[in-house]
């Protein structure tokens, strides 16, 4: 064969290979990115889950509080319950009105004007449900509606609240707003062709965002997330024919685990993998063009000039993508070496860490990660030297973990560490790979759903979740350590008054400066919660004999008692507090509260001002 049939046919077969493997590199990144969005689209929907799950709680909490005081007053149109609703209102940004309904179906109290203008609501559908259903446990959830008062769109929860004999009396609601969700969601919604929406679990469409209004209500229940999909697993992604734009979408949902609410975080297939379009044509053009350049020139060069030229192409190929990849990707690749410290660092430390990476070569790892990584790597190398010295050969060993590293200007990130761990053949440490990736955006808001959760948002007191958790650890801590325990119930006297001259603006600053000051009497130990309104609760830990509690409470009472100067007013209130001790008055953590309750009670009858210990002789 003539040498240059065999450099056309050798030309040939290298251009196929070429061309094969560019169309696998090709398809390579296509996955990737698909695999890229659905992990991004199924992070967005476990985050606002887990947002949704936290708001609803919350709104759950304040309607279970409302039924609890209605039961326990009875004065359902009553301006003190009218307080109640307004502070929900406004502490709860998620949350447009709290109302209570009667039996008749018309608005008899509600947070947004007292008295309340009447407005019946007897036809509406989540009152139907639960005027048949009153002994639903569970809050309801209405499809979106417009309301009779502003014309907005709102979702309402609701509770049932009943007689003794379980007969339905009425209910409480509180609107939700698509609005306050839809605004957030914007904010993080930045790439073409991404939306998510808030349904029921039987399929009704809560809202959407972007806000689509003929979607509002519409019911989705036939599509395969509800009948087959979500029947089967509580998380998912799957990919199908949107049934609003008839376009071909990739979907991630996931269900809040206590209410019957799915997240569906979904993205137009085109608009991912337009990117990927773009760079596969240029990419596609350039292999050709190479490709046509190399058979023509294949005529000329002899073999090993032409294999010498494919060897430098394929090397610069592959030095031009990883440094692309290393200076663009978010997340810090790197290695150490025994005896070299850190031998590579990818570009975007710089902004993780605002190092170069110049800057970092030969560091060792000693002041550049957390104590806690240094001491789970020298637990591996201790692991691998006894495997080495019992014979076995040398491990490779990976570990994930997150922890806080410092920044250059000395503020603390939150990463996730990866990290490979190579080990020389007598055990010793021979190298590190690791990829580093900033998560301080998702620890902050976890620690501000934390916070939500469980601390009152006006004073920063511990709020009535967190104080019933603090109860049962102080009740199980004095019960092993045979210590007394005081629950005491503390109400301000003559607090409305000053609220209702002076605004809620002042009140609200009088009961924050009345939080300081409890915490300032209390002991290192014991807790101040704030139940709502101008109620808080202290709990007395590790007392000897009953007759500590009262120095302390008379420091408290003259600390609260003490003049008040609010934007150059001089201000007096007092306390009136309701003392109950474990286990002389009881063991449980319901009782001692509804006991001390009725002892704040008699101490307001007796003067105000002053405290007084609980005794069967009051019970209620």
């Amino acid at each position: 064969m003539k040498t240059s049939k065999l450099l056309i046919l050798v030309s040939i077969t290298a251009g196929l290979v070429i061309l094969t493997l560019a169309l696998l590199n090709i398809w390579n990144e296509r996955e990737h990115a698909l695999d890229e969005a659905r992990q991004r689209l199924s992070d967005l929907s476990l985050m606002q889950a887990e947002q949704m799950e936290q708001s609803l709680q919350a709104a759950d909490l304040v309607l279970n509080y409302v039924v609890e005081e209605l039961g326990r007053t009875g004065d359902w149109e009553s301006q003190s319950i009218h307080l109640h609703l307004k502070n929900f209102d406004i502490a709860l940004p998620q949350i447009r009105a709290v109302a209570i309904v009667a039996a008749d179906g018309n608005i008899i109290n509600d947070s947004a004007l007292f008295p309340g203008t009447p407005i019946f609501l007897g036809d509406r559908e989540y009152f139907a449900h639960l005027k048949a259903h009153p002994d639903d446990k569970a809050m309801y959830i209405s499809a979106p509606l417009k309301s009779r008062r502003d014309h907005e769109w709102t979702v309402v929860l609701a509770r049932a609240i009943t007689g003794k004999d379980g007969a339905f009396q009425g209910l409480v609601f509180a609107r939700m707003q698509p609005k306050y969700f839809q605004e957030n969601l914007h904010k993080i919604l930045h790439r073409e062709g991404s939306a998510v929406s808030v349904m029921r679990r039987d399929g009704t469409m809560l809202f959407r965002q972007p806000h689509d209004e003929k979607t509002m209500g519409r019911s989705f229940a036939k599509l395969p997330l509800f009948s087959t999909i979500l029947p089967a697993s509580d998380h998912g992604s799957f990919e199908k024919l949107a049934e609003v734009d008839g376009k071909l979408r990739l979907f991630s949902y996931s269900a809040l685990r206590n209410y019957p609410v799915v997240i569906v975080a979904h993205q137009e297939k085109s608009a991912i993998l337009a990117p990927w379009r773009s760079h596969a044509t240029v990419g596609g053009t350039v292999v050709i063009i190479v490709l046509l350049a190399g058979f023509f020139l294949t005529r000329r060069l002899t073999l090993s000039l032409i294999q010498r030229e494919q060897d430098i192409a394929a090397i610069l190929a592959s030095e031009q993508q990883l440094r692309f990849m290393t200076e663009n990707m978010l997340d810090v690749i790197w290695t150490w070496e025994s005896g070299k410290g850190l031998t590579f660092v990818s570009p975007s430390v710089k902004r993780l860490l605002g190092h170069t990476s110049d800057e970092l070569l030969g560091k060792q790892l000693e002041g550049l990660c957390a104590q806690g990584t240094l001491d789970k790597i020298a637990e591996k190398s201790a692991e691998a030297r006894a495997m080495v010295e019992a014979g076995e050969p040398p491990p490779l060993f990976d570990l994930t973990f997150e922890s806080q590293i410092p920044t250059k200007s000395s503020a603390p990130v939150w990463v996730e560490n990866r990290l490979r761990l190579f080990f020389n053949t007598d055990g010793s440490q021979s190298r590190i790979q690791g990829l580093s990736r900033d998560i301080t955006e998702r620890k902050q808001a976890q620690q501000q759903l934390e916070n939500l959760a469980n601390f009152d948002a006006l004073t920063g007191l511990p709020n009535r979740v967190l104080l019933a958790d603090r109860m049962q650890l102080e009740l199980s801590r004095a019960r092993r350590h045979e210590h007394l325990l005081a629950v005491c119930f503390i109400d301000l006297d003559n607090f409305k008054p000053i609220n209702d001259q002076y605004g809620h603006a002042t009140g609200d600053i009088l009961l924050i400066q009345v939080a300081c000051r409890l915490k300032q009497a209390i002991r290192e130990g014991d807790t101040v919660a704030r139940l709502g309104g101008d109620e808080f609760v202290m709990l007395l830990t590790d007392l000897g004999q009953s007759g500590e509690v009262e120095p302390m409470l008379q420091r408290v009472l003259d600390d609260v008692a003490a003049p008040y100067v609010i934007n150059g007013i001089d201000m007096h209130i007092s306390a009136s507090i309701g003392v109950t001790l474990y286990p002389t008055d009881g063991d449980n953590p319901d009782i001692l509260l509804r006991y001390a309750d009725q002892a704040m009670y008699h101490a307001k009858q007796a003067g105000r001002n002053r405290f007084h210990r609980f005794d069967k002789q009051h019970v209620s």
